[in-house]
This record gives structure tokens, sequence and C-alpha cells, in this order.
């Protein structure tokens, strides 16, 4: 059975054009890619309205909802140019993270939920082409965990994520992929921030250990 009814996807539906219509729109976006690409006040209100949990289970204060309902939302917003990170935080980002993260990740998938956070996923590099399976950051475990090296292609979202879900072999270049949670503001981190094509922004990384 579906986690939301008809009836509550049509509200969803209602409210999500109802808010995108008011408040977005050809202006705002224009004046945002001038400026960071991100609303902080209009990402609250995203939490607010449950939105930044809609496909979270309910134990990590998510609504379970599913792709029908992300829809529904991006749907909304894409009619008004939104250019918050919406799909890195809440299909890549959290997706990944619900998926397939343990109980050391709970808290950050709540805190995303709850507005507090922002993610970002960054697995291509610079030279993989078009290749999925291209991965040449390597990950080596130290005494206080494991050091990053490597570098990634731009991806939206980045410069406003808290943290970043990095893909890298573990061990060496013929090692397993495995999937890292890094702090933003890490030692070692460089963000080479641009905007997109359509106006977005993002931004290529670097991990120096």
């Amino acid at each position: 059975m579906p986690a939301f009814s008809t009836e509550e996807r049509q509200l969803l539906h209602d409210s999500a054009t109802d808010f995108f219509a008011d408040r977005y729109g050809p202006d705002r976006a224009l004046a945002l890619a001038r400026a960071d690409g991100f609303g902080r006040a209009e990402w609250a209100d995203y939490a607010a309205l449950g939105w930044l949990g809609l496909m979270m289970p309910e134990a990590l204060d998510g609504a379970d909802g599913g792709l029908t309902e992300a829809a529904i939302l991006f749907a909304a917003a894409g009619r008004g140019l939104a250019q918050e990170p919406l799909i890195p935080t809440m299909v890549l980002g959290a997706g990944a993270l619900a998926r397939i993260g343990g109980p050391a990740q709970a808290a950050l998938l709540k805190d995303v939920a709850a507005g507090a956070r922002v993610l970002t996923f960054m697995h291509a590099e610079p030279d993989a082409g078009y290749a999925r399976d291209h991965v040449r950051a390597v990950a080596a475990r130290t005494d206080a965990g494991w050091a990053l090296s490597g570098a990634k292609r731009f991806a939206l979202g980045a410069q406003d994520a808290d943290a970043l879900l990095v893909s890298a072999r573990i061990g060496g270049a013929d090692g397993p992929v495995g999937l890292f949670v890094v702090p933003a503001d890490a030692a070692g981190v460089t963000l080479n921030g641009a905007p997109a094509l359509d106006g977005r922004r993002g931004a290529a990384a670097r991990f120096d250990a």
C-alpha cells in the first residue's frame, strides 16, 4: 500500500503549487543566481512543511513517501524555477544514506529532515567521461578514521552542502568502492564553486588527505 493516499497526494500538490507560485518565479531565480543560489528562509519553510523528510522513513522523522510524492514536489519547484538543492539533498544525498547507511548516520538524516543539514552526492570524476564505475579517489585508513585523496567533478548543491557523500576506493586503486560522509569544512577539502548553465550553483571538489 502507498504511504500517501490519493487525497494526501492532492493536498501535497496543492500546497506545493501554491507555495512556489506565491514566492518564486523568474525574477527571484535571477536574483538568486546573482547571489549564492540558495534561499535559507525558504529551506527552513521546506523543513517546517515536512518536505525535506518526504522520502525518509518515519523512524527518521520522515513521511515515508516515495518517488511519486517527490515528483509532485519537484514539479511544483520546477515550475517556480526554485534554485535550492532539493534533489541533491533529498534524493542523492539522503536517499543514499537512508538505503546503505547505518545507525551512525541516523542523526544526520534527522538533521536533513529538520532543515539543519544540506547534503550532496559526489561521484563523477574529471576524467571519467560517462563511465559510472570509474573511481580513482582513494580512502586510506588512519588512526583517526579515513583520509580521502582525489578529485570529483561539479555537483549541484556542493557549494552549500554541510556534508559531502563521496565515493572512493578503499585502501588503494584496486580496492572496493565505499561511500564516505565528508564534512564540507574538513581540512584538506577544496570546493571550487560555479554556476551551472541554468543558473543553479554547485562545485567541484578536491580532497587532499
